[in-house]
């Protein structure tokens, strides 16, 4: 006899729930609208939701557990999920930057009808999804055989899937990720209020980059930008905000540039998006080396209006259309980057038109409810806010 499946999705993230980010957001809009379609929503986050983002999840159809899926605690958290998934019986389990193969089977044989995966991970430098031999094709295969769809982040990340020739074309789907737009709004009138927190005069440019202080992001790249930049004008101020293990390089990199003054580290930021840190900057930088999958970084950009400087790699020249949304350059390129720096710094009309155009793109691409929309549509779920029947959505139930 099929156990009976309650009319829930199960989502499980391999990141923590402590700021307001992009997987936070998209919990909280998923969760809004399976409410809507009277379905319940089962989120499962690496750790307890932070203070700042417990109130996301204050929805009367959703329900919070935590869990350790660290490396070293993967078996503990194997078993721990599958006790989650014997609690709430999901019709459908959706895995986020967890074990694509483990996870999937987990749910499957715990009697889970449709089981997701997103693929969120960007690729190695050069990578493109090169084919494999039959016989390592026919195993992926074997082992992916429990995932009822493969959600893709860019055409980026799902041609890199085609190529590896592993999912039949009807299992791939690509869902860019989306943007609250209201939180772009609310931050909209912190500009001076945070730049005055820095020390940052009015009549200085700032140049925003956010994410992991890695190699893989180009931080050295915008560091000695911002060297070239200074010898043209010393109006020009950084911000990175995010951590990373060679923060203390980055930091005696500057220092040895004589760029103390004009490059402000600023550490992990719960939510920079509503805290005003994008509305603070004037243009914002993505010069990522490896192949990004998407670049949250760049559509959060285009939804405060800024113009942004990014590196043709992955998917980024799907998000910036070179002088139209910002400036595309090759990695690793210092000399290109301090040119864009100083082009858009001199030209306020295109900065704003530049800016202008990305939010209109945000807003018809990136937008957060209308990816999350789409991504209900690929659980089967029928669109409804007041749905008096059992019908919509009834394909994932057994």
């Amino acid at each position: 006899m099929k156990q009976h499946r309650k009319k829930a999705v199960f989502s499980a993230f391999g990141v923590r729930a402590n700021v307001v980010g992009g997987l936070q957001t998209f919990a909280r809009e998923l969760s809004a609208q399976l409410g809507e379609a009277g379905w319940e929503s089962v989120l499962v986050f690496s750790s307890p939701p932070a203070d700042e983002v417990a109130p996301l999840f204050e929805l009367p159809n959703t329900y919070v557990e935590s869990l350790d899926f660290s490396g070293s605690g993967t078996t503990r958290a194997l078993r721990h999920t599958a006790g989650l998934l014997r609690k709430y019986r999901p019709a459908a389990a959706h895995f986020h930057l967890l074990d694509p193969i483990r996870y999937p089977w987990l749910a499957k044989s715990l009697g889970v009808p449709n089981v997701y995966l997103t693929d969120h991970i960007s690729r190695p430098e050069g990578y493109c999804g090169n084919s494999s031999p039959a016989w390592k094709r026919m195993a992926k295969r074997l082992a992916y055989a429990p995932v009822t769809k493969m959600i893709a982040v860019s055409d980026f990340v799902r041609d890199c899937r085609r190529r590896e020739g592993v999912f039949a074309e009807r299992r791939l789907a690509r869902i860019y990720n989306g943007i609250d737009l209201s939180r772009a709004r609310s931050g909209a009138d912190k500009r001076a209020e945070l730049r005055r927190s820095y020390g940052i005069p009015d009549d200085h440019f700032v140049i925003l980059q956010v994410g992991w202080l890695i190699p893989q992001k180009g931080v050295d790249d915008l560091i000695r930008a911002a060297h070239l930049i200074r010898k043209e004008t010393d109006k020009v101020h950084v911000l990175l905000a995010g951590d990373g293990p060679q923060r203390r390089e980055y930091e005696t990199l500057t220092e040895e540039l004589g760029l103390a003054d004009r490059v402000t580290f600023l550490g992990n930021f719960g939510d920079p998006l509503g805290a005003g840190l994008f509305a603070a900057s004037d243009i914002v930088c993505q010069l990522s080396h490896w192949e990004e999958a998407f670049g949250l970084t760049i559509a959060e950009a285009m939804a405060s209006g800024k113009p942004v400087i990014g590196t043709r790699v992955g998917a980024i020249p799907e998000l910036i259309a070179n002088d139209q949304t910002g400036v595309l350059v090759e990695r690793g390129d210092a000399r290109a980057i301090a040119d864009g720096v100083l082009s858009l710094c001199g030209d306020a009309e295109l900065r704003a038109s530049l800016g202008a155009n990305g939010k209109r793109v945000c807003q018809e691409q990136f937008c957060l409810t209308t990816n999350v929309k789409m991504c209900i549509q690929e659980y089967g779920i029928r669109e409804s806010g007041h749905r008096t029947d059992d019908s919509a959505g009834s394909s994932l139930l057994h």
